[in-house]
């Protein structure tokens, strides 16, 4: 299930945070991977990427490097702490402007739960409704994401505590990489992935 392909079908960087870059293999199955820091390493609640959730269930995989996975739950009232506002994500992947729209929905924070995944984890389960975003705890970090059969075709949510109206135009975002650039970059990529899997079979043995 988590063999690692010999090369993707296509592949994006700065995919929503600058440094993130992101390749497709097939239908269901994506990497996710960062080779420096990013500014996914500063968020624990959510001012990077905010709470999401997805159109269809998730599992997630690291294949080298470590990330935190972190979900929350809402307060129904105000409580004192900065509030999350609901944005609408006009998703340049469905054709889209990629753009976030403010709504008026305004939530407060009750609870985040943290789960530190490695390559040597057990792949996660992310039902498409839950909210969750991703940290970036080590310089360099790819995890799988494959794509159930289980979801919706329903607007997805994002949660942030930051104003993204003007988010679209701090970088160019969703780039897509092709020929050379995207060889060159997925080797990398693949050789981190390689080299970990080595390693780990190696402290088994």
């Amino acid at each position: 299930m988590w063999d690692i392909p010999a090369r993707p079908r296509s592949g994006v960087k700065n995919c929503h945070a600058v440094g993130v870059y992101s390749f497709v293999f097939d239908d269901d199955l994506r990497m996710f991977a960062c080779l420096n820091w990013t500014a996914l390493a500063a968020n624990d609640y959510g001012d990077t990427v905010g709470f999401h959730n997805h159109h269809r269930d998730l599992t997630l995989k690291p294949v080298f490097g470590e990330i935190e996975n972190i979900e929350i739950t809402w307060e129904d009232n105000e409580n004192g702490t900065r509030p999350y506002r609901l944005w609408s994500w006009d998703s340049t992947l469905r054709g889209g402007r990629g753009r976030f729209t403010s709504t008026e929905q305004l939530h407060y924070l009750k609870q985040r739960t943290v789960r530190t995944l490695t390559q040597s984890s057990r792949a996660v389960s992310l039902p498409w409704a839950r909210l969750h975003t991703i940290k970036q705890t080590s310089k360099q970090v790819g995890w799988f994401v494959r794509e159930g059969e289980v979801g919706t075709e329903r607007e997805t949510f994002n949660f942030s505590r930051n104003n993204l109206r003007s988010w679209h135009r701090q970088a160019n975002f969703y780039e897509e990489l092709e020929g050379d650039e995207l060889w060159a970059v997925w080797s990398e990529v693949r050789g981190y992935a390689i080299n970990a899997r080595k390693r780990n079979a190696g402290l088994r043995d």
